[in-house]
């Protein structure tokens, strides 16, 4: 857990759940994300867990789309839930401000943490990530943030047979968050962003030209750029 200096007992701060890609841990995904140095000067707390082991001794979630297999005897639903649970008990949190982030397979655990407890999160941000197949029905409207590079060979942009395209996957929210309109437009360089304001929560995507699996650093600040997204949200 990732206090900033700022913290005040008196005021509750925005909760910032980070979740880290298969065989990789809380510690890696910290150094490279910047997080925890973005929190000193924003304010939020960031939360890093560890996943499970699988049998090949490396971290992850429980998060369908070929890992449910994995990890089939991790119940990281309530060990997420649980653990914002404590770190509410332990600190001032703005429960209209909580949100996850998550690279590769941990961005597709923060999409199954949001359609799995509908009204926890006002937001959650993936990094090279989608969702499975099937969905659970999503009941309650989520602000959705993507970042995802146009030659990820992993996760590839237009989905596979066990997970969805991104592209159908922001369709899906900005229907849920009543996004109506044309989006406003971002570029710079390799970056496009696009952005689709709702009356029930926001949708961004940006793509970036020649990125693979990676969290984007030289293209651009991923961590800014997620923060400045979900920050505005508000669970509604």
């Amino acid at each position: 857990v990732h206090v900033p200096k700022s913290y005040d007992a008196a005021k509750p701060a925005p909760l910032l759940l980070v979740l880290h890609g298969y065989s990789l841990d809380a510690d890696t995904i910290e150094e490279f994300s910047g997080l925890s140095e973005l929190s000193e000067k924003e304010g939020f707390i960031a939360v890093y867990p560890d996943g499970s082991l699988d049998a090949e001794e490396k971290r992850g979630w429980n998060a369908g789309a070929g890992f449910s297999e994995r990890f089939r005897n991790a119940d990281d639903d309530r060990y997420l839930v649980s653990l914002i649970e404590e770190t509410e008990k332990k600190y001032c949190i703005d429960r209209s401000r909580i949100y996850a982030v998550g690279y590769s397979n941990g961005g597709f655990m923060a999409h199954a943490l949001a359609q799995r407890h509908p009204g926890l999160l006002a937001g959650i941000g993936a990094v090279a990530a989608s969702t499975s197949i099937p969905l659970p029905q999503l009941t309650s409207p989520v602000s959705v943030i993507h970042i995802h590079g146009l030659a990820d060979s992993v996760v590839r942009i237009k989905g596979t047979g066990t997970f969805r395209s991104v592209t159908s996957v922001i369709d899906r929210f900005r229907t849920l968050d009543r996004c109506a309109g044309d989006p406003s437009i971002f570029r710079d360089g390799a970056v496009e962003g696009l952005l689709w304001k709702g009356t029930a929560g926001d949708v961004a995507l940006y793509t970036i030209k020649g990125l693979g699996h990676d969290w984007p650093v030289n293209e651009m600040n991923a961590g800014e750029v997620l923060w400045d997204f979900l920050k505005s949200q508000r669970r509604r």
